[in-house]
């Protein structure tokens, strides 16, 4: 039997946003590696392949593969263009309802991690894949965290975006995508200003925006945060 729910714990529900090649993954990588220093649990679809090879795991197989993976600790990385192909809703339907089973069954923090999240939400909150919905709505009780990418706010069903209480935003120009940011606290000007590379990342429980950039030194991509501002 599951453990009664703790909702006294603060989970994270972050939300990065900006247009293709600014450095998203890399900042979410970044925010993941804060999850695995406290031993959480990872759940990561990888639709695109890019995280398993960022982070250098291999993506885990269908059924039995992603049993083992768990059983033995390790981080869950799902490809799911051989057992799903051509249908990655129908995947990532089934990897969320996964994340969302183990968070139940374990005493351990759990981080869900979905690229281009958008893709898998509509309009309405029906479209709104159900495990998906569980997992950034009522994982607190479960000490669930949820790390979700997209191209923008705006394309992110507006019942799921109310959720996300960190949001990084990198340049964003356009008035739809810019909206929702300024509905959050945003200064639409200081993100419409953000040079290549560049974002704020927005504590939306306190208010507190963190200017950031993405480095690279020897060839690799890093993160640097500025303390904390009101």
């Amino acid at each position: 039997m599951p453990a009664k729910p703790d909702w006294t714990f603060s989970n994270e529900r972050t939300l990065v946003v900006g247009p293709s090649g600014c450095g998203k993954t890399t900042l979410a990588l970044s925010l993941l590696a804060e999850h695995l220093a406290r031993r959480a649990r990872v759940f990561a679809f990888d639709q695109k392949g890019e995280l398993s090879k960022r982070i250098g795991v291999p993506s885990a197989p269908y059924g039995v593969g992603i049993r083992h993976r768990f059983k033995c600790g390790d981080a869950v990385i799902y490809n799911p263009h051989n057992d799903y192909p051509g249908a990655v809703a129908a995947a990532f339907l089934f990897f969320a309802a996964v994340a969302w089973n183990v968070a139940h069954a374990i005493p351990d923090e759990v981080v869900f991690v979905v690229d281009e999240v958008q893709d898998f939400t509509g309009p309405s909150r029906s479209e709104i894949p159900a495990p998906l919905a569980s997992i950034v709505e009522s994982g607190r009780g479960w000490k669930l965290h949820t790390i979700a990418i997209a191209q923008g706010a705006n394309l992110v069903n507006a019942r799921l975006r109310q959720q996300f209480n960190r949001v990084a935003a990198f340049r964003q120009s356009e008035s739809t995508a810019v909206g929702p940011l300024t509905a959050w606290g945003f200064d639409p000007d200081a993100v419409a200003a953000l040079p290549p590379g560049r974002f704020i990342l927005r504590d939306r429980d306190t208010g507190i925006d963190r200017q950031g950039a993405i480095t690279w030194k020897a060839g690799r991509a890093a993160v640097r945060l500025s303390p904390a501002a009101r």
